[in-house]
């Protein structure tokens, strides 16, 4: 078991929530991109 495992493991979580968050902003924005379109 090394020091370098916890930490490293600690920081993937975290990457992958920002991830899926841009994700999800990048749905949102998508979606309001097509409303707007949508009400020209």
């Amino acid at each position: 078991m090394r020091p370098e495992m916890p930490p490293h493991s600690e920081y993937q979580i975290p990457c992958s929530a920002h991830i899926l968050t841009i994700e999800i902003n990048s749905h949102f924005s998508s979606r309001i991109h097509v409303q707007v379109d949508f009400q020209e």
